[in-house]
């Protein structure tokens, strides 16, 4: 009841729908969660999140380490992948014109580096209680005129809040690892008709986290933000689709990943570009 008290004396264009339960990716913890759906024919749905203070955002090898499962699973598989960029290295000039890194200096060591160059930086910050867009949306090079108040898109550290659950998390799915995730990240990356090997564990991946929220991790689409980053959440593919290997793919993943191909207005197309509205408390 205080939730529809809420709407109606914002007078925001949403239904209140329900309350619904929401577990992190392994389970062992969940958020009761109020769904709501727009007023309207499209009928988006949106969940309400809460606000909270000092908000660890950011990522920095040398203030706080990764947890052992992670460093563990990445140097197992760059040790893996060496004998076959090596061999790629010796016999393919293309490949070496290619690459900026030979594949001896791929490193756990050197990964860590990469890291933190590719992520944004530790700050503390407060985040406000927001109601939040479910599913973002394609992107067209018009989208500001779809977005009219009182819905905004998040800034970079809402975007980061938002996409760990509001927990402090590398990846998405927790400090963790596996096989399994990595095969669904590949798999996720495929055509529809080239998925079925990978289609339990893409089951691993694609499905809400702990606030409801549902984020492509493909690699491929941007999340547009209000923040001089421009993006969120992807590279456009360009590492998982030119087969640049786990170095470069798996730190894409991180809630706190940063693009280089920040991109700019002009680009933006449905392909590669999404937002997610939000709506300030």
């Amino acid at each position: 009841m205080q939730m529809k008290s809420l709407i109606q004396k914002l007078n925001l264009p949403l239904r209140l729908m329900g309350i619904k339960q929401y577990a992190s990716y392994n389970k062992e913890t969940a958020n009761l969660v109020a769904v709501f759906e727009s007023k309207g024919k499209d009928k988006t749905q949106f969940v309400f999140v809460p606000g909270m203070k000092n908000v660890m955002l950011g990522w920095d090898n040398k203030s706080c380490t990764l947890n052992e499962k992670i460093i563990a699973a990445m140097k197992e598989s760059l040790e893996e992948e060496f004998k076959y960029d090596l061999q790629d290295w010796e016999e393919n000039e293309e490949y070496r014109e290619k690459e900026d890194m030979p594949p001896e200096k791929k490193t756990i060591e050197n990964w860590l580096e990469y890291v933190n160059s590719t992520t944004s930086p530790i700050r503390s910050v407060d985040i406000e209680p927001m109601i939040v867009q479910v599913v973002s949306t394609p992107a067209e090079k018009e989208y500001k005129s779809e977005i009219k108040p009182p819905f905004v898109i998040p800034t970079e550290n809402e975007w980061e809040y938002l996409r760990g659950g509001g927990q402090r998390i590398f990846f998405p799915w927790g400090d963790f690892l596996e096989a399994e995730i990595i095969s669904a990240i590949y798999g996720m990356s495929m055509s529809e008709g080239s998925q079925e090997h990978y289609a339990t564990n893409i089951d691993l991946l694609d499905k809400p986290n702990m606030f409801g929220l549902w984020f492509d991790l493909s690699t491929y689409t941007y999340e547009l933000v209000n923040s001089k980053c421009f993006v969120k959440g992807a590279d456009g593919g360009c590492s998982v689709c030119g087969g640049e290997g786990l170095f470069y793919t798996i730190p894409i993943l991180s809630n706190f990943y940063r693009s280089k191909h920040s991109g700019n207005e002009d680009r933006i197309s449905a392909n590669y570009y999404s937002y997610r509205k939000i709506i300030h408390i």
